[in-house]
């Protein structure tokens, strides 16, 4: 933005030294909004129904995406929004993370599902936040609304925007409510080319969605780099629960944010507790109450045999059935190994009921 001078450095110490103060990050805090929105870990609660509705059915993999269908089919399991672009972007994590592949034409969860099934909470987070950090092919500045990107030969990098913008995020203070207007003034002030190390603001070829106008030139700074500030914590950070948003009544941006408790511990700021594992329940009516701080593995294996009915006060209540049980016999798992599972991750407390339920429909089957 100006004429850029180079100083050798044998004669750099025989300058006085530099009197002008360099800007430093400014953020405003703000009190409680009156809307709140915290996912805090909406997204790893619905990669998890992603997995276990592609092990009990076959879905068809069709133009890269789960269709319309199944992703209704899957709308009462899922703990976030289900706007289309976040639908995308959860579709996006799974694929990119190699939680799930298309194999002969249909979806299914991958190998690698299983080790991060068996993660701790912070550890399944982390690694969907690491996913996003790193993908080189998602990118934000053209996906977001209120810009078209044209397709002329440039290309922006958006891991190199996403680290500009944490950089400086992990300085403001964690569970305080900043103006996101501040924040976006302060990257101005004190990092405007976040995302152009070179400064070029004259060869992108970016349109307001609106107008038609190309939005070049660096008087175009707010409309593309501060929008991008806007959209990355209003939405993936937010759904990836690194931090909380606030709004006015009635508004449709934003207005301030908080890094959360969760967020701070996936961006490795500080440490979170996790409760020890706790065991499932089996009750006399053949319903299995589980706790949503239980082992995710265990979850997806008793959802060979088990159907998921909704979740209420931390607990995701299943129901075991004579459908259920035989389709998973049909999948190859035998009655004895359901009976050894339930067995194990009860701590053997299964009622009698239950088991000889099992044996009858297994009986039955054959």
């Amino acid at each position: 933005h100006g004429e850029v001078f180079f100083i050798p450095p044998d004669l750099l110490h025989a300058l006085p030294p530099m009197s002008a103060r360099l800007p430093t990050l400014q953020v405003e805090r703000v009190p409680n909004p009156p809307v709140m929105r915290d996912d805090r870990d909406a997204l790893a609660r619905d990669v998890f129904a992603v997995l276990a509705h592609l092990r009990r059915n076959e879905v068809r993999a069709k133009k890269g995406v789960l269709a319309k269908h199944e992703l209704a089919r899957l709308g009462p399991r899922l703990a976030g929004s289900q706007r289309p672009q976040r639908m995308r972007f959860l579709h996006r994590v799974c694929e990119e993370a190699n939680l799930i592949r298309r194999r002969e034409g249909v979806w299914e969860p991958t190998d690698e599902a299983a080790g991060w099934l068996k993660d701790g909470p912070s550890a399944r987070r982390r690694a969907l936040y690491h996913t996003w950090l790193e993908d080189q092919d998602w990118n934000e500045l053209c996906v977001m609304p209120g810009v078209r990107c044209e397709n002329t030969g440039w290309r922006s990098d958006p891991v190199l925007a996403r680290k500009g913008i944490l950089h400086h995020l992990v300085k403001c203070p964690m569970d305080i409510w900043l103006t996101v207007r501040s924040f976006v003034d302060s990257v101005h002030d004190v990092d405007p080319d976040y995302m152009r190390p070179d400064g070029d603001y004259d060869s992108w070829y970016i349109r307001d969605a609106q107008t038609g106008h190309y939005l070049m030139g660096f008087h175009n700074w707010e409309k593309v780099e501060g929008r991008l500030i806007q959209y990355l914590l209003e939405c993936p950070l937010r759904w990836l629960g690194v931090v909380a948003v606030g709004y006015l009544e009635g508004e449709g941006h934003a207005c301030c944010f908080r890094l959360t408790d969760l967020g701070a511990a996936t961006l490795g700021l500080r440490e979170v507790e996790e409760g020890s594992p706790q065991r499932m329940i089996v009750q006399a009516n053949l319903e299995v109450n589980v706790s949503l701080e239980a082992s995710w593995y265990e979850r997806f294996l008793l959802e060979r045999f088990a159907r998921w009915v909704g979740e209420q006060h931390e607990v995701a209540r299943y129901v075991i059935d004579g459908e259920s049980v035989r389709a998973c016999l049909d999948r190859g798992v035998t009655v004895n190994q359901m009976l050894t599972f339930l067995r194990r991750a009860t701590g053997g407390n299964v009622p009698a009921h239950v088991l000889q339920s099992l044996k009858l429909w297994a009986r039955a089957t054959f």
